[in-house]
């Protein structure tokens, strides 16, 4: 596996940044220095240029008269007076072909004309001197530019050493500068953000001054301050969580527990019912206490389904309204009649008030048909229907292809004990609006407003 990152990057431009100055140093140090001598060299061969032209102006004031009179005395004086600058290495004066004077620097003794002329070492001039516009002889010199070359060499080695010198100042200087104010707190940086990487968020940047880094440094702390400041909340808003997690499960339990000790109690509530049904000999009496035991039961199977249910506060309507007729259609079914029920029963979830209102309604609407509804009759049909209607909105309806009810039939004056009930709890309970429909089908519907939570 490999390392931080940043233990890695510092040492990388730490060698870049050694090698990259130590390169501009010495390119610095070459180009200043070759631009240095080039100049020298130049200049130093334009004095030479001017030394020639300068004793060449001077021949053509001397030398005239010294010709015209034959004064090679003169001319002599003349020539050893040149060479009394070291450069100058040949010196002629002749007339037509004929040298009057001559000399030669001891070094390149017995050497011609033609040699200083085709060697790249001598500059050579001559010079016709005129005597009243009169051409009495020509001078020729030339001037060896050995002693330029070494000057120049040695100025250079000088100069170099001085600029090498300064520049190495400039680098052993850069470099302490760099490493101490750069990669030295880069480095602690490092350092730094390994032991965070490694849990320690109490560890911070070491700062020394104001620069850059220390700008940085400071901003980092403050952002392992924010770190923890954030991380301290959400281990407080994990605590708490876990606290309501534990309590809201304790609430489940002792909800789910209250649902089943309901459920319970109004099975006994069931059973203390049917003891009392079967003490007495009225068939009225049973029949209305069967009644309320069927209701009962449809509370209870409310408590039952909430009980084995994973949501203790809202019912899951299929299962609920599943369980109903199926314990209807074990006690009214007919063994003479071929009753069908066809559920369109949406997964709505509702809260406990709603759904007591509407099993209660199940409860009532379906016990009427399958008691009622196909006297006489081989066959039939009874249709559950609960579906949103719209997003607030349910529209729940049962209805039979049964006899039907009586033509003066009335929901709001009718004496039966359970369309009452079903009036009740659809305009009361549920705030709805119940609605009777005859044709081939007998058909009630019930629209209610439903909660925000359903």
């Amino acid at each position: 596996m490999k390392g931080p990152i940043t233990s890695r990057i510092s040492p990388s431009i730490h060698h870049r940044f050694t090698f990259g100055l130590l390169l501009i140093v010495v390119s610095t140090t070459l180009v200043f220095s070759g631009v240095l001598i080039l100049y020298n060299f130049k200049t130093s061969e334009q004095k030479l240029a001017e030394t020639l032209d300068s004793a060449m102006e001077k021949a053509g004031i001397s030398l005239p008269g010294a010709l015209w009179q034959f004064n090679h005395e003169y001319i002599q004086d003349y020539i050893d007076s040149l060479f009394l600058n070291e450069d100058f290495v040949f010196a002629s004066v002749s007339t037509g072909q004929l040298p009057i004077k001559e000399k030669h620097h001891p070094r390149y003794r017995g050497r011609s004309l033609a040699f200083f002329q085709t060697e790249p070492r001598f500059m050579v001039r001559e010079k016709i001197i005129l005597h009243n516009t009169y051409p009495v002889g020509t001078l020729t010199l030339a001037v060896s530019r050995d002693r330029i070359k070494a000057r120049l060499v040695r100025e250079g080695m000088v100069m170099t050493l001085m600029v090498f010198l300064n520049v190495v100042t400039i680098f052993i200087t850069t470099y302490i500068l760099s490493k101490q104010n750069i990669f030295t707190p880069l480095e602690e940086f490092s350092k730094t953000i390994r032991s965070i990487s490694h849990g320690n968020l109490e560890k911070r940047v070491p700062r020394s001054g104001v620069t850059e880094i220390d700008t940085l440094a400071e901003a980092f702390d403050q952002m392992l301050d924010h770190l923890n400041t954030t991380m301290a909340s959400k281990q407080e808003v994990e605590a708490a969580r876990q606290d309501l997690l534990l309590s809201v499960k304790e609430k489940e339990v002792l909800l789910r527990e209250i649902h089943h000790r309901v459920k319970n109690n109004m099975q006994i509530i069931q059973s203390l019912l049917n003891l009392q049904a079967g003490k007495t000999d009225s068939q009225e009496l049973k029949a209305s206490i069967q009644d309320a035991n069927q209701r009962i039961k449809s509370m209870a199977l409310i408590h039952e389904t909430l009980y084995r249910s994973a949501d203790l506060v809202r019912l899951d309507l299929p299962r609920y309204f599943g369980s109903i007729i199926s314990y209807l259609e074990r006690i009214y079914r007919l063994p003479d009649v071929w009753i069908t029920i066809q559920r369109d029963i949406h997964p709505v979830k509702l809260g406990m008030d709603h759904s007591i209102a509407c099993g209660l309604i199940l409860n009532e609407l379906v016990t009427n048909a399958l008691k009622y509804a196909f006297a006489g009759m081989d066959n039939g049909v009874i249709r559950i229907r609960f579906i949103r209607e719209a997003p607030n909105t349910a529209a729940f309806t049962v209805s039979d292809n049964g006899c039907g009810t009586p033509e003066m039939f009335d929901k709001d004056t009718t004496d039966s004990l359970g369309l009452q009930l079903v009036r009740m709890l659809a305009e009361d309970q549920l705030e709805g609006e119940l609605t009777i429909t005859r044709g081939t089908e007998l058909e009630f519907t019930i629209r209610f407003p439903l909660t925000k939570e359903e």
